[in-house]
């Protein structure tokens, strides 16, 4: 009897340790929504060239290659949206409030995840456009310079074969100008900066030209080439207006607000038809570029770039949330809110139990853990589990071949595949404490029997 005592002492201690691994999981299961997302969705979306073009390229007066920005391959660009314990609790409080300060917390997180992202791109688009504006402008004059008096001009493969044969080649042209986008986006450079560098370069340019050809056959007319100040003032203006639509109400270049800007006048255009609408004072109808330049020479009050693609997105966002969806949300959340409240009572429920237990020292200090095991982790299999096994059957090629076959449903298809999710949430955290509570409780089955006895 005396050992059997013992060993009811040593079974005992076991359980109060297990008993505080199990209160800890408790009041982990309960108070880690508030400290996290309860639901979050990572989206990773890979934009073509062609979406890109079509997107930034077909609202601006830009000169630049989209598959040479963007690559054959595409771009993936990375962002999250997130709801908070607070967020899905509001919609008890003020639904619309709720809506628009979920949005507004959001796209002001999303757009600081673009910013990479963005920054990457605003490089590529404008070594491609000083790369586009530096071999233009020399193929045209290098054209003039070589037409003849008494013959046909040139065509523009010969004037290519000719510059080629001295080096002038893509690869060429983009050494000389890595080093002018790197002193761009050191910061601070402005138009006449940019202007300035880019007509050292293309003078640079015409001195390889004299260099390379000297004593090479056929090229000896390239000994005489240069440009005239004529020439070389229209380069410049050229290159100026070019830089207009890339630069800042007081002519600075920043490579943080470029793309923003680009993204924020491209919605903007898209929700007014493209500017093709508008008016200027003389009755004709305003180009891009110009929506760009009244957009970008907006009053103070308009903020910053990213200010305005915020704003550009969250009137996007509405009108696409008419009251009805509104009104759909509205329930999401409270089902969101319920199911997230109901999570928490199991363990709310055992905690009680072990505090009880405590404090009557009771002799059988197990406890049962069914309740947290079926029903503590509803809210992560509910918005997080399911919907995640959802996505990956929808994206096996064996289901999402058959469902193309259904009308209507291949270009959503289509678009989804180059859309990839991952929902997560904080309730995980309830996922990894209900099979640490199922761990326990196959021992506390066992355990229990034996103390009863002993008691």
């Amino acid at each position: 009897m005396n050992e059997n005592s013992q060993s009811a002492r040593g079974k005992r201690r076991i359980v109060w340790i297990l008993n505080i691994v199990i209160a800890l999981c408790c009041l982990l299961s309960i108070l880690c929504y508030f400290f996290g997302p309860v639901w979050q969705i990572d989206l990773t979306y890979t934009i073509t060239a062609d979406q890109f073009q079509e997107l930034v390229g077909s609202n601006l007066n830009l000169d630049f290659d989209a598959h040479e920005v963007i690559g054959e391959e595409g771009e993936k660009i990375k962002v999250s949206a997130s709801l908070s314990a607070g967020h899905v609790l509001g919609a008890f409080t003020s639904a619309d409030e709720t809506i628009d300060k979920i949005l507004d917390t959001n796209i002001n997180n999303i757009i600081a995840q673009l910013m990479p992202d963005l920054n990457n791109i605003a490089k590529k688009v404008v070594k491609s456009v000083a790369k586009n504006t530096v071999k233009g402008e020399v193929k045209n004059n290098i054209k003039k310079f070589l037409a003849k008096d008494d013959g046909p001009e040139m065509s523009e493969e010969e004037v290519t074969e000719k510059l080629e044969g001295l080096g002038f080649t893509d690869d060429y042209i983009s050494e000389k100008t890595d080093q002018l986008i790197e002193d761009v986006f050191a910061g601070g450079s402005d138009i006449d900066t940019v202007t300035e560098n880019i007509m050292d370069t293309v003078d640079e340019v015409y001195q390889d030209f004299q260099r390379n050809s000297a004593g090479k056959e056929g090229y000896e007319e390239f000994q005489d080439v240069e440009l005239s100040e004529e020439d070389k003032a229209a380069i410049e203006d050229t290159i100026r207006d070019t830089l207009d639509v890339l630069a800042n109400e007081d002519g600075t270049i920043d490579p943080d607000e470029l793309i923003a800007e680009l993204l924020a006048q491209a919605l903007s255009a898209t929700e007014n038809g493209g500017g093709t609408e508008g008016e200027k004072e003389n009755g004709e109808e305003s180009g891009a570029a110009d929506d760009f330049v009244l957009l970008a020479d907006g009053d103070a009050e308009s903020g910053s770039s990213q200010d305005k693609l915020a704003s550009a997105l969250k009137d996007k966002l509405d009108e696409l949330l008419s009251d009805s969806v509104r009104g759909y949300m509205v329930y999401v959340f409270y089902g969101m809110a319920g199911l997230m409240i109901f999570s928490m009572i199991p363990w709310a429920y055992v905690l009680l139990k072990l505090i009880v237990k405590l404090a009557r020292k009771d002799k059988n200090p197990t406890v049962k853990l069914a309740i947290p095991i079926w029903l503590g982790w509803l809210f992560f299999l509910i918005f997080v589990a399911i919907p995640s096994i959802a996505l990956g059957v929808l994206n096996m090629p064996v289901v999402s071949g058959q469902l193309a076959q259904i009308d209507g449903l291949k270009n959503v298809l289509s678009m989804m595949s180059q859309i990839s999710f991952t929902i997560t949430s904080i309730s995980w955290i309830s996922m990894i404490c209900t099979i640490i509570a199922f761990a326990i409780s196959i021992y506390y089955i066992v355990v229990r029997r034996q103390l009863k006895k002993d008691m």
